[in-house]
């Protein structure tokens, strides 16, 4: 499990990292990543901010740069689940012009056609 989180397969997905320095150090603030099918049709999009982050326009910013990749490679729509109450990332899904659908149990799904 951890060879792929740790070794990328760039044909079929890509993260970004976000980094700042802290103390002459890098603190990684956010992660944002998309793994996509093997005929370029969709990609499953996940997203992880620090805490300190939060509401600040980091994952905004992650968001906005993956889909200008997802783009770029090809895909035709992003997926991502998340919990029905994650209220933050349903509004961020709702400004970035994701479809919002019902899950089952306590997730819901979002979908943006590219």
């Amino acid at each position: 499990m951890l060879a792929r989180f740790t070794h990328i397969d760039y044909d079929r997905e890509m993260a970004i990292v976000a980094v700042i320095e802290v103390d002459k150090k890098p603190e990684i603030i956010g992660v944002v990543r998309i793994v996509g099918d093997g005929w370029r049709d969709s990609c499953e999009y996940a997203i992880l901010v620090a805490d300190h982050w939060h509401g600040k326009g980091v994952g905004s910013l992650l968001t906005d740069y993956i889909i200008d990749i997802a783009r770029a490679q090809g895909y035709h729509r992003i997926t991502a689940t998340f919990l029905k109450i994650n209220s933050a990332m349903r509004r961020l899904f709702q400004r970035k012009g994701f479809k919002i659908k019902g899950g089952e149990y306590d997730t819901d799904l979002a979908e943006l056609g590219l």
